[in-house]
């Protein structure tokens, strides 16, 4: 009843190692800005705020054709750029 009761307790523990390697936090250092548009608010650390206004461009221009192509009117959208997670796709890579 003993090794099954240490099995158990072994299982547990490596199931909640696991997940608490998912729970990732973002440092509090980071300066959040956003950028309201339209039909879209892209929020982003203030160190990549050329690539977010290119990016909110793009998506202004994009969901004109969109939604005229395919005759709906979503509501707006937020879109939240992370630069300090990128892993590489060994697939595309």
């Amino acid at each position: 009843m003993a090794i099954i009761m240490k099995n158990i307790l072994v299982l547990i523990c490596l199931v909640f190692s696991l997940s608490v390697s998912a729970q990732k936090q973002n440092p509090p250092k980071i300066l959040w800005k956003s950028i309201q548009s339209e039909n879209f608010s892209v929020i982003f650390p203030t160190k990549i705020e050329a690539e977010a206004q290119r990016i909110a461009n793009t998506l202004e221009w994009v969901y004109k054709f969109d939604t005229k192509t395919l005759n709906v009117k979503p509501k707006p959208v937020s879109l939240v750029l992370y630069n300090k997670s990128m892993t590489s796709n060994a697939y595309a890579a």
